[in-house]
């Protein structure tokens, strides 16, 4: 996964290890493709895991400073086939917790499955402590039911139109590429000026010699030709 696209999507691509039998190209899930996640509050995907029924559960977290928290969500089956610049799957938002005395989340960035029976999946969850004194590593384990699960997922999750027709709306990566745009062009003209008055120079000190006199290299051209040249005195201004 990698992010892209605005400041309130998360683009990444579906592969799969092995294609669909008679799959179809951008029709079945049995080849790579990308995918336009909305993502809201500063949440970041950190994992996901495929349900047996198809449906991709992720798991998100976000840190400002001053709150940690981690949410799970799920895009249907039906969306993952909604890919392209022109559709932004929102998921839908199953479970969201936050940093407390009584509840030690922390930095949760894995995520796992295990199908039980009886239709139930043991959903587990672990952070990292990243070897600091001020994190922890936690586990938690939930149990639901997949058809539950997946029902509400279908109900709540939804496909808007991307891009967002607001041009304000930006990305860090726009900024940072419109910025690294600007910086070639300065160089550039930078350079072009740099070469554009060596050039001056040579000219000027070919017509001052019209002799023809030769010279070891550039440096003692311009240093013989130069030398006689003064600042004006006071009396001369």
């Amino acid at each position: 996964l990698a992010i892209g696209g605005y400041d309130t999507s998360f683009q990444g691509w579906l592969v799969p290890l092995q294609p669909a039998p008679g799959a179809r190209e951008k029709s079945e899930l049995g080849y790579s493709r990308r995918l336009f996640m909305k993502i809201t509050d500063g949440f970041r995907p950190t994992d996901f895991a495929m349900l047996d029924s198809g449906d991709l559960l992720i798991l998100e977290r976000m840190h400002d400073g001053h709150r940690t928290g981690f949410r799970l969500e799920v895009i249907p089956r039906k969306y993952l086939a909604a890919t392209g610049e022109e559709a932004l799957v929102v998921p839908a938002r199953a479970a969201e917790a936050w940093q407390s005395p009584s509840n030690p989340v922390d930095n949760m960035e894995c995520l796992s499955v295990d199908q039980l029976e009886g239709g139930k999946v043991r959903v587990n969850l672990m952070s990292d402590d990243n070897f600091s004194s001020k994190q922890q590593t936690v586990f938690f384990v939930f149990e639901v039911h997949a058809e539950d699960l997946v029902e509400y997922a279908y109900e709540m999750a939804r496909v808007e139109d991307f891009p967002p027709s607001n041009p304000q709306v930006l990305s860090n990566g726009t900024r940072e590429k419109t910025i690294q745009v600007v910086v070639g062009v300065s160089l550039f003209l930078g350079g072009l000026l740099t070469g554009a008055g060596v050039v001056m120079i040579v000219n000027y000190v070919r017509s001052k010699n019209s002799n023809k006199r030769k010279y070891e290299s550039f440096v003692a051209m311009t240093r013989q030709d130069f030398n006689d040249f003064s600042l004006p005195s006071d009396d001369q201004m």
